[in-house]
């Protein structure tokens, strides 16, 4: 099991400063990120950076990926009803049949 380290400190001035840092306890291997002139993107690098290297998807993650996983859930349901309706037609032409 990894365990991780995590920090993010967004001030609220203009411009603004946002730093991550991320570190892999297991495995010694880390990321420091300090940025300006956007207040999310240190973050976002280092919860990719935590997916990237772990494999494990935090909230972040799984929020900005919301429209991507609901589209396979639409495909998923839509797939299953579809075969649904395939199958029991075709069960019930071939008790028609008999």
């Amino acid at each position: 099991m990894n365990f991780e380290l995590h920090n993010d400190c967004t001030k609220s001035n203009r411009p603004a400063i946002n730093t991550a840092a991320r570190i892999n306890l297991k495995s010694k291997d880390g990321i420091i990120i300090l940025e300006t002139g956007n207040p999310g993107l240190a973050t976002k690098l280092g919860d990719e950076w935590i997916f990237w290297k772990t494999g494990i998807a935090d909230y972040v993650v799984i929020q900005r990926s919301k429209p991507f996983l609901l589209s396979l859930l639409v495909i998923g349901y839509l797939l299953i009803v579809f075969s649904s309706v395939v199958i029991i037609r075709e069960k019930n032409k071939k008790e028609l049949g008999k």
